[in-house]
């Protein structure tokens, strides 16, 4: 039985820079480095330039912090904290 990468989809406001062997990719305001080799064939982004949902490798999610601590899984969105102001 071959082990298969599991992926995982993020939006890339875009790729800074680009090497041989990785991308320099900002998600969530934050800068990383992905080597390429954890990004799937079929992500809509793999270049310089590039914006879009990228999908990184479960395991390189992890190591940059881009899931719940404990978990396999995407943050799930901040929730809004209540206004101390008076609604009317």
């Amino acid at each position: 039985m071959a082990w298969e990468k599991k992926y995982l989809e993020f939006e890339c406001m875009h790729v800074e820079k680009e090497t041989e062997k990785a991308l320099q990719v900002v998600i969530n305001n934050q800068t990383f480095w992905v080597p390429k080799s954890q990004i799937a064939e079929d992500s809509e982004v793999s270049s310089e330039g590039q914006s879009g949902v990228i999908k990184l490798s479960e395991w390189i999610a992890g190591e940059k912090g881009l899931l719940e601590p404990g978990t396999m899984e995407t943050p799930a969105p901040a929730a809004k904290k209540p206004s101390d102001e008076i609604p009317f």
